[in-house]
């Protein structure tokens, strides 16, 4: 676990990244990486020196395995409450993904594939997340929603730091951030136009599903 910014911790699984974000009224827990990674998280918060218990809520960008695949243990050993769009929530509670589209062809075959390799277990979720929430997580963490890579993908966002946290909504390739035009995007329309909204914050930092860019990130939007 890496102190990235004061109060945020990185937390590198095989296949995404997780965040912890610290405060003097608990912690808060940004996606919760692929089954079997609860085991990482939990070492991580004892050797800062806090308790599971402190883990007082779990936020959930969007419905993947990848995601979401540790949701429920943390659930049952911290206790903390689970808060997902309502479109991710509705797929999280029966350990499903969100989406509605099935490639055709070998990128079907390689979806279903890669489905059947990250699923979860299901979980209940406990609150909604809508735009322009303001979460009690320092000094206020905005909620975006970022459709298009999942029909109900979430951002968080700290506007005076500039601070973003983007799930799968943007990714980092051949030194740029980039829309999420993988074949595991739902919407690319709506997927550009998330990445539009976002790329106009000018987020200095962009704590991503599968980057981490700590400063001047937006210079490096294309």
């Amino acid at each position: 676990m890496k102190e990235i910014h004061p109060g945020i911790f990185l937390m590198s699984s095989p296949i995404s990244n997780c965040y912890l974000i610290a405060d003097d009224r608990g912690l808060t827990l940004i996606d919760t990486g692929i089954a079997g990674f609860h085991r990482t998280i939990l070492k991580g918060i004892r050797n800062l020196g806090h308790h599971p218990g402190e883990v007082n809520r779990i936020l959930i960008t969007h419905a993947d395995g990848d995601h979401y695949g540790s949701l429920a243990v943390l659930k049952t050993v911290t206790g903390a409450r689970v808060w997902a769009h309502p479109l991710e929530a509705a797929a999280i509670q029966l350990g499903l993904t969100s989406r509605q589209h099935h490639p055709d062809g070998l990128l079907g075959a390689l979806y279903s594939a890669s489905l059947s390799a990250f699923r979860s277990k299901p979980t209940q979720v406990d609150e909604h997340l809508g735009s322009g929430q303001i979460l009690p997580v320092q000094e206020g963490l905005v909620v975006l929603e970022t459709p298009g890579h999942t029909p109900g993908h979430v951002s968080f966002y700290f506007p005076e730091r500039r601070i973003l946290f983007a799930g799968d909504s943007i990714v980092y390739r051949r030194r740029k951030l980039r829309p999420n035009r993988s074949l595991f995007t739902e919407d690319l329309d709506r997927e550009i136009h998330s990445f539009s909204l976002q790329q106009h914050l000018k987020p200095i930092s962009v704590l991503a599903g599968h980057a981490c860019i700590q400063k001047d990130a937006f210079r490096l939007f294309e």
